[in-house]
């Protein structure tokens, strides 16, 4: 049986998608990823990977069984993707086809619209990972917060906490930023997986490119990927992100 993460964030803006295709990346250098693009009429996986010139059907076409598997998928590399949906989406459906794809995949990549989403939570499989990405600031921090509190309250998974677009010097001296690592784990209340550095490599993935091994983002993705396999993998010193 495979992984099944859900990359999620209490408000948008937060470099979600971002995280969530890096991290497919990562995973994908030792194991067969499938990424599935939930955020109905916002997707971006797609354009991430290079592949939105190719795209015809799409998540709601295959599980309203308009279209098959097959026609839906797009291959990159070592990555399956599955387009958000431009129409409806069954979540019961979803949820019998992520049992089906944990089985074949080692590794199942769901990327949640913004926001709450309680109805789509509701539905993902029991033995669904959550991964909250969060930003070092105040409001990010209480949105995320919020969305523990509803993974908690329910029969999931314990979420794990990523923080994106940390930069030391700019939180040290922000008046608005939250000021330390301590109060944006406190403020989101979620336990720390990973920090990803801020890094202008990454909006190489906007146009369908990819930042390089060596770019301090990825090499945070990278550390996270490994934490995820059961890595004993120690966090980045803080000054040097």
């Amino acid at each position: 049986m495979g992984r099944l993460f859900a990359t999620v964030s209490g408000k948008g803006g937060v470099g979600k998608s971002t995280v969530c295709c890096m991290l497919a990346r990562a995973l994908s250098q030792n194991a067969r990823v499938l990424l599935v693009d939930l955020d109905r009429g916002l997707g971006s996986l797609d354009i991430m990977l290079g592949v939105s010139d190719k795209i015809v059907f799409d998540l709601s076409d295959m599980l309203s069984l308009k279209k098959s598997e097959d026609e839906v998928i797009q291959h990159i590399d070592n990555i399956d993707l599955i387009p958000a949906p431009t129409g409806e989406i069954d979540f019961k459906a979803l949820r019998e086809y992520l049992f089906k794809a944990a089985e074949r995949y080692e590794f199942v990549l769901v990327d949640f619209p913004a926001g709450l989403n309680t109805a789509a939570v509701s539905q993902m499989p029991r033995f669904c990972e959550f991964l909250l990405i969060v930003c070092p600031n105040a409001i990010s921090c209480r949105a995320a917060a919020s969305f523990a509190d509803m993974l908690v309250g329910g029969d999931m998974c314990e979420p794990r906490l990523i923080i994106n677009r940390f930069n030391y010097k700019t939180l040290k001296h922000s008046k608005t930023a939250t000021k330390n690592l301590d109060d944006i784990v406190n403020e989101s209340r979620v336990r720390l997986l990973g920090i990803v550095s801020e890094d202008k490599n990454v909006e190489l993935l906007y146009k369908g490119g990819f930042p390089k091994q060596k770019s301090p983002a990825y090499r945070c993705i990278n550390k996270i990927a490994a934490r995820l396999c059961f890595e004993d993998v120690p966090l980045t010193a803080l000054k040097k992100l």
